[in-house]
Order: C-alpha cells, then structure tokens, then sequence
C-alpha cells in the first residue's frame, strides 16, 4: 500500500485543459465558477470527464 501512496506523490499533477479554462474564466470576467466552467468546456465539445458524458 506505501509504495502506490509514494507513486502517486511522485506523479506530476497536470490539467491538460488549463489553458482553456483560463480562456473561460477570462472572458466571464472571474464569475464563473467550476461548475460553470465545465458547462461551457463541454458545450465547446471538450470531453472533461470521460464517466459523466
């Protein structure tokens, strides 16, 4: 069980969408939040979260 703890610590924590939930927030001017934001992701026709499609 340590040794996967460990593992995952190491793992780069990376969110390949970053750029364009800057992009989002930006232009709603920072009042969107979460929620809002991965409405508009996948109203854009990014797969966010590949268990709630």
């Amino acid at each position: 069980m340590l040794v996967t703890h460990y593992y995952y610590l190491k793992q780069p924590n990376t969110d390949k969408y970053e750029c364009e939930k800057q992009e989002v927030y930006n232009v709603n001017k920072g009042r969107y939040g979460y929620h809002r934001i991965t409405i508009a992701m996948r109203n854009k026709g990014y797969v966010i979260n590949h268990k709630s499609q």
